[in-house]
């Protein structure tokens, strides 16, 4: 049995993204997230080279998306956990607004921010 070393809260959120792998950009759709990464299922992904740094966008709305470098952690058939790398001030700002807005318990969020800046 797998020892869970989780330290960030996933929260459900179901939506389209766009992942762009060494120039090529791939529609996939968010399973879930949290501050530190992302679950998400690529219809397909045959001809990708899944080792590099990738580029992940959210759209929220006309006006604002979430966009992140991440890279793979971990396959299950088509669901794909990616950990994040590198992320704007504008993008943790509206990711951080989405997890509060799902977690409904700011201390745990502090929480959470507190780790990941450590990190």
């Amino acid at each position: 049995m797998k020892t869970e070393r989780r330290q960030f809260n996933r929260v459900a959120f179901r939506a389209p993204a766009t992942l762009s792998i060494n120039g090529e950009m791939v529609k996939c759709e968010i399973l879930d997230l949290c501050l530190h990464g992302v679950l998400l299922s690529l219809i397909d992904q045959s001809s990708l080279d899944l080792d590099s740094i990738s580029q992940l966008t959210i759209p929220l709305d006309e006006e604002h998306i979430i966009s992140m470098e991440i890279k793979l952690t971990h396959q299950n058939g088509s669901e794909l956990g990616f950990e994040c790398q590198h992320i704007d001030l504008d993008s943790i700002t509206h990711l951080r607004r989405l997890v509060e807005l799902n977690l409904g318990d700011s201390k745990l969020l502090e929480r959470e921010f507190s780790v990941l800046i450590q990190s």
